[in-house]
């Protein structure tokens, strides 16, 4: 086994690397948007974000109840944002920045429990990423899983008194639709940073639109996986 292992390390050098697309929809309209705001700030520390095979983009709805601007992120101009977070934008690593910019910015309140929110931002950032040769995709939604019932929960006050999770079913018709628009099969990787989003009820929707399944059957803590 040890042989093995060695001849395995000597070999991975000469693989040819896939250009990756990360796309993550984060949906901190509600009670985790302290530790998704913490899971931007880490990804976009990364010093993975620096590699020129991997291309991200983010789609990111917060509380807008008086929190601070995406940290590490610059507005669309080039320059520091002080103002506090308001609606809801697209924002993409720019390499030469070394930093977060944002794409699109949309003033209103976006409902992030519908699918076509959800495709809207899938035909944005997969065009792009084909485009630019990063064929290998994968999309990690971060927010609240509830398993078989589906996954999300925004919270914007006009919209508390109705169901707060997005049905699977829903999801992967919206990943399926954007697929078709792009001229992509098939994702390579589905992540849900969630509770409960490997169960096998939930699991079986997505065999369409993903090769893998990248999600935790327990409860998360806030902080996510």
């Amino acid at each position: 086994m040890l042989l093995l292992s060695l001849i395995v390390l000597a070999w991975l050098p000469c693989i040819v690397h896939a250009k990756t697309c990360l796309m993550m929809y984060q949906m901190a309209d509600n009670n985790l948007e302290f530790y998704i705001r913490q899971d931007f700030e880490e990804l976009t520390n990364a010093p993975v974000m620096k590699s020129p095979d991997l291309r991200t983009w983010v789609y990111f709805d917060a509380r807008n109840s008086g929190g601070g601007p995406l940290p590490n992120t610059v507005d669309a101009n080039d320059m520091p944002i002080t103002a506090p977070f308001t609606g809801s934008r697209y924002v993409t690593y720019n390499a030469t920045l070394g930093k977060m910019k944002i794409d699109t910015q949309f003033e209103i309140e976006w409902d992030s429990d519908l699918g076509t929110t959800m495709e809207a931002f899938l035909n944005r950032a997969l065009p792009d990423c084909l485009s630019n040769g990063y064929t290998s995709l994968m999309l990690v939604f971060s927010s609240h899983g509830g398993g078989f019932a589906g996954f999300g929960g925004d919270e914007n006050a006009g919209r508390r008194n109705r169901k707060l999770l997005q049905e699977n079913a829903v999801i992967a018709q919206s990943i399926r639709s954007a697929l078709d628009t792009a001229g992509a099969t098939k994702l390579d990787v589905i992540g849900f940073d969630a509770c409960l989003m490997s169960s096998v009820e939930a699991a079986d929707d997505y065999l369409d639109v993903a090769n893998y399944l990248l999600a935790s059957e327990a409860v998360e803590p806030g902080h996510g996986m």
